[in-house]
């Protein structure tokens, strides 16, 4: 884990291996990043020093609830190696309780309003629950979908001093409920539960754009990742065909003829919005095209047998697959302090699960941006662990 090693493209760290002791990882890195002209075709190589940005957010406290014990989050800014940009953190989660439900959200922002939407976004989570939670108590995921249009509905507000024509943000939420854990998604932040039996019918099937590549950790016997949201990306056949009747287009970015990044939700001109996801909250320019608030929900009950949930933006998801994160986190959990704060030296011993899982994606940016010269993406994981029933 975290150890340095020479890849044929230049000198990465790359983790390996789980230790079985400890994960440790630098506060700062030398990257070797290859040039390419317009053809793909390599010219050379920089080498950018940067130092990697401390949490903008970070809490864990014990839990006094049915079935639950744990519970840490942390927000991890992105970075711009080159140094040339201020990379504003556009990632919020955050998670509220009473004495028998506990919520979990996780918002990941873009475009130039992107921070101001996640801050409303958080604001309209916790007045929701504490107002409307009692009210729901039949109907979870009638409260999960009113919420997101409630995010939606304040972010488009007139007068609210957020623009949000091109921007918006993804929606991952988890409500933990009467014996059941409710799920609901806009985009692509992801939720995926860490449990000891299988459930006979899954909330989704895997990810569409689910990469065995990103698996590097063998299994552990016993242990069962399970993805709770699905995510929703323009090429989806359901997303796919709501768009284009809409009027929507849906395609990859021209440059100089080859096709690049992900699909994307265009309107007829083929010039805006541009957006990578099929739905979203904000984003007032794609509504007419189909890009919806309207989340898709899920369903499943507690069998005793759970080990944790893990929400996480896609800075953690384009990078690690659901196995890995599921390993990683059984790996080490236990051996993550149950509070602290942001240390100075990161590794297993001295920090929290949700901010290692965090910087583990980070060492898997690294191989990305020394390959295609792309910035790390803003990180955010909320874990929240059950009560050991085995």
């Amino acid at each position: 884990m975290g150890c340095t090693n020479k890849s044929q493209r230049g000198k990465v760290f790359v983790p390996q291996n789980i230790s079985k002791s400890n994960a440790r990882y630098p506060s700062k890195t030398k990257l070797q990043i290859i040039k390419k002209d317009s053809t793909g075709r390599q010219t050379g190589i920089n080498t950018v020093s940067f130092n990697f940005t401390r949490p903008f957010i970070f809490s864990a406290e014990n839990l006094n609830l049915p079935n639950l014990t744990h519970i840490s989050r942390c927000v991890l800014p992105g970075i711009d190696p080159h140094g040339e940009h201020e990379k504003k953190c556009q990632d919020i989660c955050l998670y509220i309780y009473n004495k028998q439900d506990i919520l979990l959200a996780l918002f990941d922002g873009h475009g130039k309003e992107g921070e101001k939407v996640v801050a409303a976004c958080a604001a309209v989570v916790e007045s929701f629950f504490k107002e409307n939670i009692e009210n729901y108590s039949d109907t979870p995921e009638s409260f999960l979908e009113n919420l997101c249009n409630a995010c939606d509905s304040n972010v488009k507000r007139t007068g609210n001093g957020i623009d949000s024509t091109n921007s918006g943000s993804t929606a991952v939420l988890v409500l933990v409920h009467n014996n059941y854990i409710y799920s609901a998604s806009l985009g692509d932040s992801r939720a995926v539960l860490g449990t000891g039996l299988q459930p006979t019918v899954l909330p989704v099937p895997k990810s569409v754009n689910h990469d065995d590549t990103k698996h590097m950790y063998p299994l552990i016997p016993g242990l069962f990742p399970v993805q709770l949201t699905k995510d929703q990306k323009p090429e989806d056949p359901d997303e796919y065909a709501r768009i284009l009747k809409n009027g929507g287009i849906i395609k990859r970015i021209n440059d100089n003829g080859k096709q690049i990044g992900p699909f994307r939700v265009f309107d007829s001109s083929g010039k805006y919005p541009g957006l990578a996801m099929s739905r979203s909250i904000g984003d007032s320019s794609g509504s007419s095209l189909g890009v919806i608030s309207t989340p898709i929900c899920t369903s499943l009950p507690l069998t005793g047998k759970e080990k944790f949930i893990v929400l996480a933006s896609d800075g953690v998801w384009d990078v690690i697959d659901n196995e890995d994160v599921v390993v990683f986190i059984e790996s080490f959990r236990k051996k993550c302090l149950d509070t602290c704060t942001p240390p100075e030296n990161v590794e297993a011993s001295s920090t929290i699960i949700a901010q290692l899982l965090g910087e583990e994606a980070r060492m898997r940016w690294l191989k990305v941006i020394s390959e295609e010269d792309v910035m790390v993406d803003d990180i955010s994981v909320i874990v929240l662990q059950f009560k050991d029933n085995d």
